[in-house]
């Protein structure tokens, strides 16, 4: 079944992750060429042979899991900056990607809480496969928290930048995955 899904050509987000290394990882939302409607997609960069290789359930989809969390990090500007880590483990290994709540707006926060697209673009340049995950409550409830955050303790995005690399520099993803998939 063809996805009718394509997003706005004029973001160009398909040569960036066409470019980008296998495992890379951006969020967006997506638009039916066909009917207009809308939704919220992670799009993952991965090697060809590797979505060739994924075995497929009966259902059509492929053995993955996804995980998320808040992990809020000090910055030196004296803010707290919240990571919102979205984690995807597949036959791959594990992907990963931050949110930072300044550019998510209303539209991406509403779609945050129905279906979800995994779109993956392969070594070719275009979509290889996607998935489809029905909606997440707990997923968009981390997504409402951090845009609350921001509203009440607004930071920068080189405060952003600075907390993504204090994360990346201090982070080991196969832990984090572990921790994230602990009963609290």
């Amino acid at each position: 079944m063809r996805n009718p899904f394509a997003y706005p050509s004029s973001m160009g987000w398909l040569p960036y992750m066409a470019a980008s290394a296998p495992g890379s990882m951006i969020w967006l939302t997506l638009e039916n060429a066909e009917n207009g409607e809308k939704i919220f997609a992670f799009v993952l960069r991965e090697n060809t042979t590797l979505i060739e290789s994924m075995p497929k359930m009966p259902s059509g989809g492929v053995p993955v899991a996804v995980r998320s969390g808040l992990i809020p990090i000090d910055v030196s500007s004296g803010k707290r900056v919240p990571m919102l880590v979205v984690m995807v483990h597949g036959p791959g290994g594990i992907s990963e990607m931050t949110v930072n709540a300044m550019h998510v707006d209303k539209e991406a926060l509403e779609l945050a809480s129905g279906m979800t697209s995994l779109v993956m673009v392969g070594d070719s340049g275009s979509v290889e496969r996607s998935l489809m995950f029905p909606p997440n409550k707990p997923f968009s409830e981390l997504f409402e928290i951090i845009c609350g955050l921001y509203a009440k303790y607004p930071w920068t995005d080189p405060d952003f930048d600075e907390a993504k690399r204090i994360y990346e520099s201090n982070t080991d993803l196969a832990d984090l995955w572990e921790e994230m998939g602990q009963a609290r």
